[in-house]
């Protein structure tokens, strides 16, 4: 989107958001919403793939499925209430999150597939930043947030596609300190210098 709404997006994150949404829901257009989704990731990688002399990484950050919920699960705009709180923990907020979720999951089995018929051997790597927030109270102290809370809030999603070889330096906990230590020793088909995760 504009640089407007990545202003936007960022006073969203900021406890003046809440404020203004009390004292008026219509001081900011809250319609007024773009947000990257993986289908734009894909769409700009077909056509700057050209260009690309290889080796190259290829990283694409996108704000899917994070609210607000602007694509039903066919990855069709909606029309949705954009002034509400996006981690409000009411059935429409969850449904909506779900809905976009499947969004998400149809674009990245379109992209991976792309991907896979344009090299192989490709390394994939699916990555979230953080898990929902629909049972957190960010105004509670850490220490006070419940188990729900803190599962909900932390769980990433993390899956990696690369060669059987590579994937054999890899363990069940891998956290996101050692995910390119390991891309790097299969990409130099050397051991892995593992940090403490």
């Amino acid at each position: 989107g504009s640089s407007r709404n990545i202003y936007f997006q960022i006073l969203l994150m900021t406890p003046l958001d809440y404020l203004l949404n009390y004292i008026n829901p219509h001081i900011l257009d809250r319609n007024e919403i773009l947000k990257s989704n993986i289908a734009n990731a894909h769409k700009a990688f077909v056509e700057k793939k050209q260009f690309f002399s290889e080796p190259f990484l290829l990283e694409a950050n996108v704000w899917q499925p994070h609210g607000p919920y602007v694509l039903d699960e066919d990855c069709n705009a909606i029309n949705y209430n954009l002034t509400k709180n996006i981690w409000s923990t009411d059935n429409d907020s969850i449904d909506k999150y779900l809905d976009e979720t499947r969004c998400v999951n149809k674009q990245l089995k379109e992209f991976i597939s792309y991907i896979n018929k344009f090299d192989s051997e490709a390394i994939i790597i699916l990555h979230s930043d953080h898990g929902h927030a629909f049972y957190t109270d960010f105004q509670l102290p850490l220490v006070k947030w419940d188990k729900k809370s803190i599962n909900g809030r932390s769980s990433i999603l993390l899956a990696i596609k690369a060669s059987k070889e590579c994937r054999s330096k890899a363990y069940k906990n891998i956290s996101p300190v050692n995910i390119f230590r390991l891309v790097f020793s299969c990409i130099n088909n050397s051991d892995p210098q593992f940090l403490e995760d």
